[in-house]
């Protein structure tokens, strides 16, 4: 298994730098321990007998378009039908409408179908964790947790960064100075989602999504309202970064008593079942003011992803564009 380029990591940034590579002939393998593709633009389904199956978009809410490359993209998306415009704003728990005349944009049936969209040409492999890797003979030996062994002679890594830097560590890398306190420097913020299924409709006006009061909820999206195909009412519900770091060693079930009257407050619907969901690595702090960071000690690695050019699907588009585009540059 020789490519030319191995990604680890199949959210947006793998994604795109993956269908560029592809788009110009250089080979390329994208490997992810995940079993779902679009790390944090996630989808789940889950059933309950009294109400039926729920679809949930559980990461990422929706995504915003400044850059033009990312536009050029967008366009095509919603000229096939995958995406669409959702909003421009949305209510606060008091009820007021917040437009701020920014667009946002959603997948047509869930968030998920933009990351399977992009990954469909291309060589991915789910459920493969890389484990080490080591440059050797002026290639990557990358190796992963089931013991099969891929050859490249780039790498990048979009994983957040300090899953990255602990490959590093175990693969016995040692970055320069400058690199290692800038890449030890990115922080993120945990976000635990609790997703639900109801009986009745929610409060919640269209076009499905309310701003919470960053006390305990942050966010609440009404998955039916927002356009997915549901058979019943399905909540998502992302969790303050204070209350995360406070409960992120409660249990699924105290996590929940702790926001049930608070759900029901803002949507007047009675949850008959749930799920709940840890994003440790959710949104990243300390930016690096940077789309991308290399070396090429002991071999070429790319970083990327939203820690280097903002926290945001776009953000990590970006930087997943640009280590494309450094990548083919070198041929």
């Amino acid at each position: 298994m020789i490519s030319d380029c191995l990604i680890v990591g199949s959210g947006m940034c793998g994604l795109t730098a993956a269908n560029i590579l592809h788009d110009n002939g250089i080979s390329v393998t994208v490997l992810d321990k995940g079993r779902g593709i679009g790390g944090r633009i996630a989808t789940r389904r889950f059933s309950h007998e009294m109400t039926g199956e729920g679809v949930f978009d559980y990461g990422a809410q929706y995504f915003t378009v400044r850059d033009e490359r990312f536009k050029k993209w967008v366009d095509k998306w919603i000229e096939i039908g995958i995406v669409n415009k959702w909003s421009e704003g949305f209510i606060n728990t008091e009820g007021d409408l917040k437009i701020d005349n920014k667009d946002r944009y959603i997948g047509r049936e869930n968030m998920r179908q933009i990351t399977k969209y992009m990954a469909k040409d291309l060589d991915l492999h789910q459920s493969t964790k890389v484990t080490k890797f080591n440059w050797e003979d002026d290639r990557w030996n990358v190796l992963t947790e089931d013991e099969n062994v891929f050859y490249s002679k780039n790498l990048v890594l979009t994983s957040p960064v300090p899953q990255s830097l602990a490959l590093l560590k175990e693969s016995g890398i040692n970055l320069d100075s400058d690199l290692q306190n800038k890449l030890q420097n990115v922080e993120y913020e945990p976000c635990i989602v609790l997703m639900a299924l109801c009986e009745g409709e929610t409060t919640i006006p269209k076009p499905g999504g309310m701003w919470g009061n960053g006390k305990q909820i942050s966010w609440i999206t009404d998955n039916f309202k927002k356009g997915i195909k549901t058979d019943a009412v399905s909540l998502t519900v992302h969790t303050s970064a204070t209350f995360s770091k406070n409960n992120w060693d409660e249990s699924n079930e105290s996590i929940y008593k702790k926001l049930i009257d608070e759900i029901f407050e803002l949507t007047g619907v009675k949850i008959v079942g749930y799920q709940v969901h840890k994003w440790l690595y959710s949104q990243p702090v300390n930016i690096i003011d940077s789309t991308f960071e290399f070396t090429e000690n002991p071999g070429p690695i790319y970083f990327g992803g939203d820690a280097f050019s903002g926290p945001r699907v776009e953000g990590a588009f970006v930087s997943g564009f640009d280590i494309g585009n450094a990548i083919i540059s070198t041929y």
